[in-house]
Order: structure tokens, then C-alpha cells, then sequence
């Protein structure tokens, strides 16, 4: 499927491992909820999941749930403990892991939240 192209422009051009991610050294800092909150206006999700379908914005799910109950229900269930992981690309940083945490957290009003910020020198460790 291709991506759309407000997609297309930013997102990488590797495949992850979470796990991989995850396992990083990378330590959690605190950045203001506006920096990453662009993502909650692009098409990342599904209508159809799992379908990769990339035809539903976090913030359609967030104001109007009861049209996405699967969505809304991962926001529900997202893990907010954990940070965002986060990379820069295109100009900007974009996360790698934690979309559903992010509009959790979004939900709750939170105007800050925990982010590791990795290097692109790290890719070689974290791809699939």
C-alpha cells in the first residue's frame, strides 16, 4: 500500500524492531505536548485494523470515539509510564513507538510528556 503523502514525507525509510527500541540507552526527558502533538492531525491509523490502510487521524478517534472503538479503546489501555520513542526525520521528530500513548496523554490534558530522543547513528541497531 502506498502511503499518503502527508505520510510519504515523513516517515523513515527503515523498518523497526520495538523490542530493539526499546532495549536503547537512551535517557527520557520532558518536551512540551504541542512538539509531538502534529501527529495527532495525520493518518496513521486504520479504519480497518490491521489493514494498513493509513486513513484515520488519532485526533478523529479522539473526538469521536464511539466510531473507532478499537482505537479508543488502545488510547484507553495505552501505558502512559512509558515514554514516546522518538526520532527526527523529514525536519522534525517523529515518532517511532507510541502514537496511542500520545493521544492518552492528550486525552488526560497532559502538557508534558516523556520522550527518549534517539540519534539517527542508532539505526543500525534498532532495524529489522
Amino acid at each position: 500500500m502506498e502511503l499518503p503523502e502527508a505520510l510519504a514525507s515523513i516517515c523513515f525509510d527503515f523498518d523497526w524492531d520495538n523490542r530493539k527500541v526499546w532495549s536503547l540507552a537512551t535517557p527520557a526527558e520532558l518536551w512540551p505536548m504541542r512538539s509531538l502533538a502534529w501527529h495527532l492531525d495525520l493518518p496513521f491509523w486504520s479504519t480497518r485494523p490491521p489493514e494498513p490502510l493509513f486513513d484515520l487521524c488519532p485526533r478523529v478517534v479522539l473526538d469521536t470515539p464511539a466510531l473507532h472503538p478499537y482505537h479508543d479503546a488502545r488510547i484507553d489501555r495505552a501505558e502512559t509510564q512509558y515514554p514516546l520513542e522518538v526520532m527526527w526525520s523529514a525536519d522534525r521528530p517523529v515518532i517511532l513507538d507510541g502514537l496511542h500513548r500520545l493521544a492518552r496523554l492528550h486525552r488526560l490534558g497532559a502538557k508534558t510528556v516523556q520522550v527518549r530522543h534517539h540519534s539517527r547513528d542508532l539505526i543500525p541497531l534498532i532495524r529489522r
